[in-house]
């Protein structure tokens, strides 16, 4: 469990070889909890590997397996970019996964996701609010966002979605 963590350092993750996870307080958060944490600093995350993905967050970039995250804020700047695959950024987490919960958190800084391969096709660059991506019996509750979202894409049949709190299906709940 992490509780009480605060960040006001620039986080930075890149790779050319692997996907990458940043986040303001963990990177990946698999079966933890985060509890009463708060980023200021700057995260991004960037891949320029094929298959790969690319995935920031204020307080993680990716939470999965029952992982918890409570009463959290984000104020930093949360950049995600890939050259690829799919790029992931969210004021929270920038991808909930197997039953990953997000209550009680609110961010107001800026949520940036790119992709940019002109020779790819069908890829996606996703920011929300709270969370990039939701899926899998996730869940976001009580949370708000007041912060700038954007999403770009370079290649003619790729897709770029901004959401206010996040983007997601199958089985999970945002209330």
């Amino acid at each position: 469990t992490l509780d009480g963590c605060r960040n006001a350092a620039m986080i930075q993750c890149a790779s050319s070889k692997g996907s990458t996870y940043s986040g303001g307080i963990a990177a990946y958060l698999n079966q933890g909890k985060a509890l009463n944490c708060g980023n200021s600093g700057n995260v991004s995350a960037s891949s320029t590997s094929d298959n790969c993905y690319s995935q920031s967050g204020g307080i993680t970039g990716f939470i999965n397996n029952s992982g918890e995250i409570t009463a959290c804020c984000n104020s930093g700047r949360i950049i995600s970019a890939s050259s690829y695959e799919n790029s992931y950024s969210g004021g929270i987490a920038g991808y909930i996964d197997d039953s990953g919960e997000i209550a009680a958190c609110y961010n107001s800084g800026s949520i940036s996701s790119f992709y940019n391969n002109m020779n790819a096709f069908y890829r996606y660059s996703i920011s929300g609010g709270i969370a990039g991506y939701i899926e899998n019996s996730g869940e976001i509750t009580a949370c708000y966002n007041t912060g700038r979202i954007v999403a770009n894409v370079d290649g003619e049949y790729d897709y770029e979605y901004e959401y206010g709190i996040a983007y997601g299906f199958s089985s999970s709940i945002v209330t």
